[in-house]
């Protein structure tokens, strides 16, 4: 009896081998004379041909679904080789029509377009265990205490004294009040494992983008790429930078910003609130254009300072005597799923910022490491501060003055020290946003120059200044419209726009781990996710209830809900145009 034909799945990097040890076309031409003997020889004979024909049915899918490693076969080409003759090219299928599941699955994740680096492998193999860099200028000066600032810096901004008295009003109740920030710190700890596998797997310049592009292919990465750098990260610098010009500098200054101003040619009037913020924002770029490591610096400085003093001040409130005020005469409103939810959106929201080291990853020293324990401990460490806080803010106020307060921080300042307590918190506020910012300005330029690097925009942007190591141009892009944002006023319309967006590309940059670990299994990974499944997992389910959220206020038709909407249909339209694009690109140049 002949063997019957098997294929032997060997992974090497990420590419599948398929070696016949007999392949369909000899079983199909070998003489039934032979097994004609009986009909269970016949049965076999033919049992061995139809195993033969699924089998190689199955190799072709995984070969073509799986992105080729650089130097192998081309991507129209089969990994199913006869013992004695080359490759052979798969049959392309008529135009208009798809063949089978795997011109499908092409279809939707194409390979990459000619002049754009390909997929890079990763994997122990001699010609692949290396992780080539995408910017070969850019040099590593940011170090772990730098890498922790930028995480925990840019986490610790406004929100975790703008979001207690939203989550208050709908939790009243101290124990499921701090149970839901817990489930936030929880939340951002699980993301930042999961984005520390895939940090430590490609250490590169552009986070969120270089990950969805290895992972899913241009056209998704294109669309989160788009988003993130002109809308996510420029809206970001916008309203924070104004925010901070609005009420922590006049408060230090003693000046009404707002009363003074000038009208530029053309009509436009700036009030002195932004231009301050314009202000801001130039000073800012111009200490990154200086380098990552003056800016790694400063973050340092201005993120651990903050940190400090708002534990001090966290413990001398719980250490203070007295009782919180009487509670308002208001009744507190009864615990519901719904409230749950709207309190958990406003808690996700003030955790966001502790996926930004992974943006600088290609100036990370000794990425594998840093940049996993960076993301963990920066995660970590905010999230005690937060609960400190939220303690401390229960103690001094009780609920209902939670619920009451418009910003928890000075209200609780108030309570102990009266003014000047309030202008020291002030203080510590406006350095903590600053810290914020220059992280924000910091991380979105590099996704700029991921895209540059890969043909999503303008080449000259990927250009690193040979001196100070940067990309100057995506900076001033950056800066740019970042300015025009300010100028225009219509920063907080665009971050509705894409706060639906900000939650999806999170999900799908966290899903990646899990595509990865199938597609990839034998990829080197410095640092493997601690807790997969299910830390990753419920990162991703607490997106999608965050979605939810959002997409049942937009059917209620509350005021600028719909926003939300508007911004996943463009995120769509980005997707759907630029896999058009490539499709009917790769049809002209086709024969």
């Amino acid at each position: 009896m002949p063997p019957d034909p098997l294929f032997e799945f060997g992974v090497e990097a990420h590419s599948v081998r398929i070696v016949p040890t007999c392949s369909s076309r000899a079983a199909a031409q070998t003489p039934p004379s032979r097994y004609a003997s009986s009909a269970s020889a016949r049965g076999r004979l033919a049992l061995s041909r139809c195993s033969a024909r699924v089998r190689s049915s199955v190799g072709n899918f995984i070969a073509n679904i799986l992105p080729p490693p650089a130097g192998s076969v081309s991507p129209g080409e089969s990994r199913a080789r006869l013992p004695d003759g080359p490759a052979r090219p798969l049959r392309a299928p008529p135009k208009g029509r798809r063949g089978n599941v795997a011109h499908f699955w092409e279809f939707v994740f194409p390979a990459c377009r000619d002049g754009t680096p390909p997929l890079q492998p990763l994997g122990p193999t001699p010609d692949s265990h290396a992780i080539p860099e995408m910017s070969t200028v850019s040099r590593r000066v940011i170090g772990p205490l730098g890498g922790f600032a930028i995480v925990s810096g840019s986490m610790l901004g406004i929100g975790i004294f703008l979001s207690p008295p939203i989550v208050a009003k709908y939790v009243a109740e101290p124990l499921p009040f701090l149970l839901v920030w817990v489930a936030g710190g929880l939340t951002a700890l699980a993301g930042a494992v999961a984005c520390g596998e895939l940090g430590a797997m490609f250490p590169r310049a552009g986070g969120d983008y270089v990950f969805q592009y290895e992972t899913y292919g241009q056209s998704i990465a294109f669309a989160s790429g788009w988003a993130l750098f002109a809308a996510i990260f420029c809206g970001s610098i916008a309203t924070m930078s104004v925010g901070l010009c609005t009420y922590q500098l006049p408060a230090l200054l003693g000046v009404d910003l707002a009363a003074h101003g000038v009208t530029l040619p053309g009509g436009l009037q700036l009030d002195g609130t932004r231009l301050a913020a314009v202000g801001l924002v130039v000073m800012l770029t111009l200490l990154n254009v200086r380098g990552a490591r003056p800016s790694a610096g400063t973050q340092t400085a201005l993120t651990l300072v903050p940190i400090g003093a708002l534990v001090v001040f966290s413990v001398w409130a719980l250490a203070r005597a007295g009782a919180p005020p009487e509670p308002s005469s208001t009744a507190a409103p009864a615990l519901t799923l719904g409230g749950l939810v709207l309190a958990y959106n406003a808690v996700y929201f003030a955790y966001s910022g502790w996926i930004n080291v992974i943006y600088v990853g290609g100036e990370v020293r000794e990425p594998q490491r840093n940049i996993p324990r960076s993301l963990v401990l920066g995660s970590l460490s905010v999230s005690a501060l937060y609960l400190l806080l939220c303690v401390s803010f229960l103690h001094v106020l009780g609920s209902a003055g939670v619920a009451d307060a418009g910003e928890v921080g000075s209200a609780t300042a108030g309570v102990l020290g009266g003014d000047t307590l309030r202008l020291g918190l002030t203080v510590l506020i406006a350095s903590a946003l600053v810290a914020s910012i220059n992280g924000t300005v910091l991380a979105g330029a590099r996704v700029a120059q991921a895209m540059a690097e890969r043909g999503a925009l303008w080449s000259k942007l990927a250009a690193i200044d040979p001196k100070r190591s940067t990309p100057l141009r995506a900076l001033w892009l950056q800066a740019g419209l970042s300015v025009a944002l300010v100028a225009s006023g219509s920063f907080e319309n665009l971050l509705h726009l894409v706060s639906l967006t900000m939650v999806l590309t999170g999900s799908l940059t966290v899903s990646c781990v899990f595509v990865l670990r199938h597609t990839r299994p034998q990829a080197e990974r410095p640092y493997r996710a601690s807790g997969y499944p299910w830390l990753p997992g419920l990162y991703v389910l607490s997106s999608l209830v965050v979605i939810g959220v959002m997409l049942q206020r937009a059917l209620t038709g509350q005021p600028g809900a719909l926003l939300p909407l508007l911004g996943l249909a463009v995120f769509a339209s980005a997707f759907l145009g630029h896999r058009a694009a490539s499709r009917a690109t790769k049809h002209r140049r086709s024969p």
